[in-house]
């Protein structure tokens, strides 16, 4: 992975936490957990995305994307093109990767 890391590849506390469905209020920095560093969210351009995309987006918070928000920011993310895409894909390929398949994903930003 390019601009995604898991729990154990990560290097400091600088990150977003990615979590599949609801999160449960209590687990951070979870090995089942998915990782992209501030500094990437930001010059990738998918922090951008993430914003236009789902309004309520905080980067300091914690914020529940439903599927059709996140169809939402995939499609520009598609024509935005470049590292946001890539970015995007990264997180929508782990998102959807295994046999259950969440209707939410949830950021808890940094």
């Amino acid at each position: 992975m390019r601009y995604t890391v898991y729990d154990r590849d990560r290097s400091g506390t600088d990150y977003h936490e990615i979590v599949r469905g609801q999160w449960n209020g209590e687990d951070y920095w979870s090995d089942s957990s998915l990782y992209i560093s501030d500094s990437c969210l930001k010059e990738t351009g998918l922090l951008c995305l993430l914003r236009d995309s789902i309004g309520e987006y905080d980067r300091y918070g914690v914020t529940e994307i439903s599927e059709r928000q996140w169809s939402l920011l995939m499609r520009k993310a598609e024509k935005a093109q470049g590292e946001a895409l890539t970015a995007a894909r990264e997180i929508d390929d782990w998102v959807r990767e295994g046999e259950a398949h969440d209707p939410v994903i949830t950021v808890i930003g940094i």
